[in-house]
């Protein structure tokens, strides 16, 4: 015999589950989200010296949230490195800038594999599969390193990323990864202080200011952190003070290969010849003799891979051949004859500045300002590292930290707000209701079918 339910109490827990799936659409986000825009070239010392007129995007952000001295970037200041530290707070020589190759793993795995939506546009590596997961990219959104002015389409996609948000927020946490080079590339093609320049950064300011103006047509401001950094800034390439390496070598056999050029070489000798030219770079014409006065600096630093100073945080990684060649801000070292990587046709035919030198040099140091839920209002900090923000993202998004780094929460929790230490159970606690809350509803359900 089938027993026949009351139409009236199935009914009721039709309408429920009805009540339920409508008040989803509504109810408030499981969590904070976050938009991270990283902008190539952009140096605390040109955010300092722009036209007031000309940083109100990134003002309005400092004035509803916080804004760092300036962000103390990684050694070597390129942005392939820079990437590999944002996105897993070590610096380079812990694994060699190659995160897949030495496992420590990327935020966007560790988001990924707690059921935060990763979205990624040209921000590299993303696009890269990591153990279990990958990122799934459409063409036009993977990192080109050939085609800089890919980025030019970043303000074309605020409309997509905040209708995503505001949909699926209540759902799942969102976490946005972009990346942007359009000041870098005005600044390496003709130089700060030029009008190309200025509009680049007039240009950039505009698009934030779009951003936030859509950001709040939205009401996503109280659930999604805007963060804006750069990897690190850019110093002026100093014509007079160009070496050429072949100069100080008497037999160019002894050369393996050269890794790098400009700032920083990575030289690997044949092992027999290591000493013979590590003596005659040390020792060499060009920039010894290139000082106004017998005890200024050399402009050219040159080192054994064993015994670089532990500040660079060089001294492990398997890569770095047998010699380093490092200068001064502005000063540049390259190679014409000798077999180098990347290939010497592969570079800029003129730039009027350059990266690489040392992290500490006030053109090298970079920006970061913040707001949104996780931040506090008006805050002006003490400056912070590149290798802090991997620890901050990850904890805005409530997720523990994958492995062991090299960030400092001395450093960041001035600009937090008071519950930053909580945000991961408080956040864990909400989803676990809800989805607690939804499976009763369910079994209700099925008893009554």
């Amino acid at each position: 015999m089938v027993v026949r339910r009351p139409m009236g109490v199935l009914s009721l827990a039709i309408l429920v589950l009805g009540l339920w799936s409508g008040a989803e659409t509504k109810r408030a986000p499981l969590g904070q989200s976050i938009i991270l825009i990283t902008v190539d070239g952009y140096g605390a010392a040109l955010l300092n010296s722009t036209k007031a007129d000309a940083e109100h995007g990134i003002h309005k952000i400092a004035a509803m949230g916080v804004r760092a001295d300036h962000l103390k970037p990684v050694f070597p200041t390129l942005t392939i490195p820079s990437w590999h530290s944002l996105a897993t707070g070590r610096n380079g020589s812990d694994s060699d800038y190659f995160w897949w190759k030495n496992r420590p793993k990327p935020f966007w795995y560790t988001a990924g594999k707690n059921n935060v939506d990763v979205n990624c546009y040209w921000f590299s590596y993303c696009q890269q599969p990591f153990g279990d997961l990958a990122v799934l990219l459409p063409q036009d959104r993977k990192t080109d390193l050939l085609n800089p002015d890919q980025t030019n389409a970043m303000p074309a996609m605020f409309d997509e990323m905040v209708t995503r948000i505001s949909r699926y927020q209540p759902y799942r946490k969102q976490l946005f990864l972009i990346r942007y080079t359009g000041i870098d590339t005005a600044l390496r093609s003709f130089g700060a202080g030029s009008d190309q320049v200025e509009q680049a950064i007039a240009k950039f300011d505009d698009h934030l200011t779009d951003l936030q103006e859509k950001m709040e047509e939205n009401g996503l401001h109280e659930s999604t952190n805007l963060i804006v950094l750069s990897d690190h800034g850019l110093a002026r390439i100093v014509e007079e003070e160009q070496f050429y390496l072949e100069e100080c070598l008497s037999d160019y056999s002894n050369i393996i290969n050269v890794v790098g050029g400009k700032s920083m070489l990575v030289i690997h000798t044949k092992e027999e010849a290591e000493d013979s030219v590590f003596f005659e770079l040390k020792v060499c014409d060009q920039w010894e003799n290139s000082g106004d006065y017998e005890d200024e600096v050399s402009p050219v630093e040159v080192y054994r891979a064993n015994a670089l100073p532990e500040s660079l945080h060089l001294g492990h990684g398997r890569f770095l051949g047998n010699i380093v060649v490092i200068t001064k801000p502005g000063t540049t070292v390259i190679t014409r004859q000798l077999p180098s990587v990347p290939a010497r046709e592969t570079e800029r035919e003129r730039e009027f500045m350059g990266d690489g030198w040392n992290n500490t040099a006030e053109s090298m140091l970079g920006i970061f300002v913040a707001r949104g839920p996780a931040f506090k209002v008006g805050e002006r900090a003490d400056p912070i590292e590149l290798v802090d923000v991997y620890n901050m993202v990850l904890n805005i998004i409530g997720i523990p930290a994958a492995h062991t780094n090299n960030g400092s929460w001395t450093r960041v929790e001035p600009m937090l707000q008071e519950d930053w230490e909580n945000r991961a159970s408080s956040q864990t606690s909400s989803a676990f209701a809800a989805s607690l809350f939804l499976s009763a509803l369910i079994a209700v359900f099925v008893r009554l079918m």
